[in-house]
This record gives structure tokens, sequence and C-alpha cells, in this order.
């Protein structure tokens, strides 16, 4: 992405202001605002090619990751869902390698994968199953460790379920594997099931021990970044965001 210049950033800005007159709906305005700080943020990350909105990657969390690139080095990443997020931490870890030191990918669909695993990306191809009630990957937090500890945790696979959605992460949280300094991260929570998952997460949390703080971001999509209070990853709860 290009820095925009004034007539651009105003151009965008008013195309968007007469986008929310014809059409009422908070989630739609949201959304703009949300699209509008994408286009501002400092391209020197790398980002170009990143689809954002619809099926593919929310502006919401799309920003989220983008200031978490920015303002962190030697992250160790591990995510539950394939797609987008990780076509671009794949990009950030190429043009600035101190940004992620491990990136590993859990997925289902080995031919939807196959993209990230010709770039090197550590993607763990493995089945579908139930577990508390929601649809989640069939494999224990144990077998997905790696050289280095993960302390940032993406939630977005795989399909949602009524209960319980996603529910991988308490495997990690079970296992007293969430360190110290963490980030969670989970899309989609506008849904039952991943909304119940984060609020079990926040619970769970504090029963190890953790002091979590949350912060939820509403565009069309919305996601929830969960922190550790006195984390160095705490200042992304507190992102000054419209909704």
């Amino acid at each position: 992405m290009k820095r925009l210049t004034l007539p651009l950033y105003l151009g965008v800005w008013g195309a968007m202001m007469l986008g929310n007159r014809w059409h009422k709906p908070k989630g739609l305005q949201r959304e703009n605002f949300w699209m509008l700080r994408a286009l501002l943020l400092d391209p020197k990350l790398g980002s170009s090619g990143v689809l954002i909105g619809g099926w593919s990657i929310g502006a919401p969390l799309y920003v989220m990751l983008n200031l978490l690139l920015d303002r962190h080095d030697d992250l160790s990443v591990i995510e539950f869902g394939s797609g987008q997020s990780s076509r671009f931490i794949r990009e950030v870890a190429e043009h600035h390698p101190s940004k992620v030191k491990q990136h590993v990918v859990v997925e289902h669909d080995a031919v939807f994968a196959q993209h990230l695993v010709e770039r090197g990306v550590d993607v763990r191809i493995v089945p579908l199953t139930e577990k508390h009630g929601g649809c989640r990957y069939d494999v224990n937090a144990e077998s997905l460790l790696s050289e280095h500890p993960f302390n940032v945790f993406i939630i977005d696979g795989p399909f949602g379920s009524r209960r319980l959605s996603r529910n991988n992460i308490f495997d990690f949280i079970d296992a007293n594997l969430i360190p110290e300094d963490f980030l969670i991260i989970i899309d989609d929570i506008h849904r039952v099931g991943e909304r119940e998952t984060e609020m079990m997460v926040m619970k769970e949390l504090r029963k190890a021990g953790h002091q979590p703080i949350r912060r939820r971001y509403r565009g069309l999509k919305m996601c929830t970044v969960i922190a550790s209070k006195s984390g160095s990853f705490s200042h992304l709860c507190g992102y000054a965001a419209h909704g």
C-alpha cells in the first residue's frame, strides 16, 4: 500500500461518509472507519495483496495484526485456521525477519493451505472434531509445540459452531502453556459460539492465575483482543477505535 496524499485521503473520506449516508447500519459505518485506518497504516510492513473484507480478513483484525507486527519483534505465533492473516504474517516475516521468529498454522484443508507450505510456513494439517460441544481441530497443545513457546494465539478457524466454537485455545490454558506475556485474538465474535469461547477464555485465564484484559473491535465483522494486563501487548486492548 502507498501512503495516501491529502487529496486522495479526502477523496476516500468523502466517499466513505457518502456511503454512510446511504447505508445507515452502524456495522457499515464502523467498517468504513476501519477500512480508512487500514489505508492510512504505515506501509513499511509490506502488506500488498492482502484481501480485506467479506470472507477474507476483517478490517478490524487486519489493523490489529498490522499494529502488532509494526510494534513488536521476535513474535512466536500460532494460528488456528489459515487465510489472509497467514499470508500477511508470512509476507511481513519475509520482509522483516526480526518480526516473526516462529509461525505455525493449524489447518484441516491441505489444498487450501498449500500456498503457505510453498512459502515455507510450518502448516500442521489435522482433521476436524468436536469437543465441549464446539467444532475444533483434532490435535492437542503438546503436539503443536515447537522450538519456541508461543506468545501470540490467533483463533480464526475452523468453521464456527453454536457452542464454544474454535476451542483449541483451552488446551493451552489447561496445560499451562500460556506465557505471562501473551496475546490472544479471536475473530468472528459477533457470532454466538465464538462469543461464548471468548467469555470462557477470560474465565479460564483468571483461574490459571493470569490477569487478562480484553477489548472488542467492531466492523462488519468483530474480533476481540485479550492480553496480559501488565504485558507488552496490553496497548492493543486500548487502541482508540470507533466502536
